[in-house]
């Protein structure tokens, strides 16, 4: 066996989002590789697991901001580690990878994009100047990884070099995120809901491109013809202290409706949920689809990105983002028996097993390395 692949890798941070927690995953399975991990923010809820994997984590300079860590961070770690493999994560991520190619390497260089272009009334300026400056430094990259094809068409709409386009999907843990009737009764005491109670949930931080405000007219509406249901929402700022959210929670009533706000046990809450849903206005690859999928839940979603292709017939897509879209597809679930939607969980749970599994997406990861040394 020759000497491992040392593979070094930017993200702009290490908090509980889709993507550091897929750079984990990546970690760990694929242990027959040495990664090397700097945050552009320094360290970050996810670090103590990104070493417990076995990576190494480089000191990046918190205080003084992403820009000023670009300029500081990215040579040093490429001379510390000698890197095989550069491999850049979301924009922030892409961005120090490419000044690090730039100035001080000629090792080959991967971004990593994992959603469509933000839309402009949902993308912050910085983010708006990230994507451009990327457009036109893609010409540099040996690979760009999407994890959908709608997002691959979207940047490459804007600018980014189609010939660099390789797809490789979000992958899921499928011991981790798996059916509990244990957890789904322990979630459902600590929420106050009966058997007979159907749990909807979201789970997603509150952020305009995630749509919560259309989700809770739904949820208003479908409240005038059932009085059943209760709506269980965690992420990041889903809290009553919110003045955002207690604003367009106003017409649902506080006994229909449970804010968990940021919660480290995202497979425990899925569990005792009886629908999943995702409404976003646009994402590459859902995580929260994919991981409710695993615990064995109907989910209903909006058609973006990747999400379609991810559930194909193994749960409901509203036909747009619109509020009388999603309500329409949610409808439709509430109205099937449990029968019927527990039938559908159970095949999609064997639909991520069979073609999504973190350990076949990790080596699509590291094979793609392999090919570019």
């Amino acid at each position: 066996m020759g000497v491992a692949l040392r593979v070094l890798h930017f993200i702009s941070g290490l908090g509980p989002g889709g993507a550091e927690h897929m750079l984990v995953r990546l970690v760990e399975n694929t242990p027959e590789l040495n990664h090397h991990v700097l945050s552009l923010t320094g360290p970050g809820e996810l670090s103590p697991a990104l070493e417990a994997a076995g990576a190494v984590l480089l000191e990046g300079r918190k205080r003084e901001g992403l820009w000023n860590t670009f300029l500081l961070q990215t040579a040093k770690a490429v001379r510390t580690v000698q890197p095989n493999v550069i491999q850049g994560w979301m924009y922030h991520g892409n961005l120090a990878s490419l000044f690090a190619v730039r100035t001080r390497s000629k090792q080959p260089l991967v971004w990593n994009i994992r959603q469509q272009v933000p839309i402009a009334q949902t993308a912050k300026l910085h983010q708006q100047a990230a994507i451009r400056l990327q457009a036109r430094g893609s010409r540099f990259a040996d690979a760009i990884i999407y994890n959908s094809s709608a997002a691959a068409c979207g940047h490459e709409a804007i600018g980014f070099k189609p010939a660099k386009r390789r797809l490789i999907p979000n992958g899921f843990d499928t011991n981790i995120f798996r059916p509990d009737s244990e957890a789904r009764r322990s979630v459902r005491n600590e929420l106050g809901l009966s058997d007979d109670t159907l749990a909807i949930g979201l789970v997603a931080r509150f952020d305009p491109w995630k749509n919560h405000a259309a989700f809770f007219s739904v949820c208003a509406r479908l409240l005038e013809s059932r009085d059943d249901l209760v709506f269980v929402l965690a992420g990041k700022d889903m809290t009553a202290n919110n003045p955002h959210v207690n604003s367009l929670v106003s017409r649902i009533p506080s006994r229909n409706l449970r804010l968990l706000g940021d919660r480290r046990d995202v497979p425990r809450i899925v569990c005792g949920l009886d629908i999943a849903t995702n409404v976003s206005l646009g994402e590459g690859f859902p995580n929260a689809v994919g991981e409710a999928m695993s615990c064995a839940k109907f989910c209903v979603a909006t058609p973006v990105g990747a999400t379609p292709t991810l559930i194909e017939n193994c749960g409901l897509i509203a036909s747009g983002t619109d509020e009388a879209e999603i309500y329409l597809a949610l409808l439709r679930a509430v109205d099937m028996g449990h029968d019927q939607r527990d039938a559908v969980g159970k095949a999609a749970r064997v639909r991520i097993q069979n073609h999504f599994s973190i350990q076949a997406v990790a080596q699509q990861y590291a094979e793609l390395y392999r090919e570019l040394v």
